[in-house]
């Protein structure tokens, strides 16, 4: 059986992701998923480009969720 690390601050734990693996990535990402997708050391990162306009989310209570799509459009404008 192959070896799942959890994020340790999440209250809903998720597999790592790896950013390599495009096609793994879940058709929505949040914050911590989407970090660990592009490889960042920190969510502050992210929450950074979406303070500056450049990463668009939806807001979902107090989370942000991205799809795989905008995500993958993103990363090829960037």
């Amino acid at each position: 059986m192959k070896d799942v690390k959890y994020p340790p601050e999440t209250s809903n734990p998720q597999p790592t992701i790896s950013p390599a693996d495009i096609n793994s990535w879940p058709d929505l990402l949040n914050v911590e998923q989407l970090t660990q997708a592009l490889g960042l050391r920190s969510r502050m990162v992210v929450y950074r480009m979406i303070e500056g306009g450049k990463l668009k989310g939806k807001r979902v209570g107090k989370s942000y969720v991205f799809t795989k799509t905008q995500v993958l459009q993103w990363l090829q404008t960037a």
